[in-house]
C-alpha cells in the first residue's frame, strides 16, 4: 500500500482464548516488532486480542498467578512499554496493545 508520507502502521491480530499470556506477550516483540515491523519505515504496530470467553484466565508468564481478562491487558500494556522504550533508544516507534471482548453479554 502507498501512503503520502511513506510511513506504514501494522496491526497483529491473535484470538486470545487460543494463546497463553506468555505467546501473546512475546508476540509484541517476536511477530509485531521483529518480524512485522522490520522495515524502516513501519515505525507504528498495535496487538489486537479478541476475547470470546469472559470467564477465561491466563497464567501469569512471572508470577504464576492466574489473570483475567483485564490483568492480561495490563501484563500486555506493561510489555508495550518495556519493548517501546527499548527500541526508541535506536528509531522511536509507537505501539499499542487492544483487547476486544467479543462476548455476548445476554
Amino acid at each position: 500500500m502507498r501512503t503520502t508520507s511513506g510511513l506504514q502502521a501494522v496491526i497483529e491480530l491473535k484470538i486470545g482464548d487460543k494463546w497463553s499470556a506468555t505467546v501473546l506477550k512475546n508476540t509484541i516483540r517476536k511477530q509485531l516488532v521483529d518480524k512485522y515491523m522490520a522495515p524502516e519505515n513501519s515505525r507504528a504496530g498495535c496487538l489486537l486480542v479478541t476475547i470470546i470467553d469472559r470467564n477465561k484466565k491466563w497464567k501469569h508468564p512471572n508470577k504464576k498467578v492466574l489473570i483475567d481478562i483485564n490483568g492480561l491487558e495490563n501484563l500486555l500494556k506493561e510489555e508495550v512499554k518495556q519493548v517501546e522504550k527499548e527500541i526508541s533508544i535506536v528509531s522511536p516507534i509507537f505501539l499499542d496493545i487492544w483487547i476486544l471482548n467479543l462476548d455476548h453479554r445476554l
